[in-house]
């Protein structure tokens, strides 16, 4: 054999020898795990143990049987591969993601979580309830499961608050707190306002009475003292000063007195020569009359 030949053949047996390790440092020497029928989860953790990895994960829809465990993998059971290498699997199903539960939560924090779990809110309603403050989340659908597909649309119900409480006790209340405490419950008020012997601006009334359960939304009728009724002013003048201020005062009048002497005066007791206010006039009960008395 002639050195060139020699050359060329040594040439061509390290080529060979090269193409034989690099096919089988490609193929490797890790038998592929068979991991069919797992859960996503727990194929990971099969692959891992063996020192693979989680390759491409695709979902079969209109797969038959259980959804949500592999039914093909890639390379296959039994196969060769490196370590480290990726295994690519078909999933039965839908592509799930995990379903965050949302009740009792505020509603923008309920939105916010459902999108970070790549899902999408669907229908909203309201309704009362006595359990979840208005505003928070009542109930979600689906609710009986940890997955669902990905961007698929949860229902949610926000609860508006209970539906009934008992009315509170506002008599004796000024009238713009008890307005405001009412309010403030998610009530109603029909106020009336009445003359009475209460001070004005004072709440005497109410209905329904306090401790009755009443639907959120009603009215509650608020009845308002306007005061003592006004009363008409007596003419006492060209009275005995003594039986003036007894009949001011029976009315209800406050008696308050000035005096003024007259020359050549001719009775003998002190006579109402004016008051203030004139007769007549209607003022409220208690209200104070000046009688302008004249004596010798």
């Amino acid at each position: 054999m002639s050195r060139r030949l020699g050359c060329l053949t040594a040439i061509g047996i390290a080529i060979v020898l090269t193409f034989v390790s690099c096919a089988a440092l490609t193929k490797g020497d890790t038998p592929v795990p068979d991991v069919l029928g797992h859960s996503l989860d727990l194929a990971e953790a099969t692959l891992q143990r063996e020192g693979l990895q989680l390759g491409s994960v695709r979902y079969k829809e209109d797969a038959t049987g259980p959804h949500g465990v592999i039914i093909d993998q890639n390379p296959d059971v039994g196969d060769l591969t490196y370590v480290n290498g990726k295994i690519d699997v078909v999933i039965s199903g839908p592509d799930l993601v995990r379903l965050p539960s949302v009740v009792g939560r505020e509603e923008s924090i309920a939105r916010t979580e459902l999108k970070h779990a790549q899902l999408r809110v669907g229908r909203v309603t309201e309704e009362f309830d006595d359990r979840y403050r208005a505003g928070t989340i009542k109930t979600q659908s689906p609710d009986d499961t940890l997955w669902a597909p990905r961007d698929s649309r949860i229902d949610i119900v926000i609860s508006r608050g209970p539906e009934s409480a008992p009315v509170p006790g506002i008599m004796g209340m000024p009238e713009d707190n008890a307005q405001e405490f009412i309010l403030g419950l998610g009530f109603k008020t029909d106020v009336d306002w009445e003359y009475s012997r209460y001070m004005a601006g004072t709440v005497t009334e109410q209905f329904p009475p306090p401790g009755t359960s009443t639907k959120l939304g009603d009215e509650v009728k608020i009845t308002v003292s306007e005061g003592a009724p006004p009363i008409e002013i007596p003419d006492v003048r060209g009275m005995e000063y003594a039986l003036a201020t007894d009949v001011l005062r029976t009315a209800g009048f406050v008696v308050e007195t000035e005096h003024m002497r007259i020359r050549n005066f001719d009775s003998d007791v002190p006579i109402v020569g004016r008051q203030y206010p004139y007769p007549g006039r209607h003022v409220p009960k208690g209200s104070g009359v000046t009688l302008v008395v004249w004596e010798e």
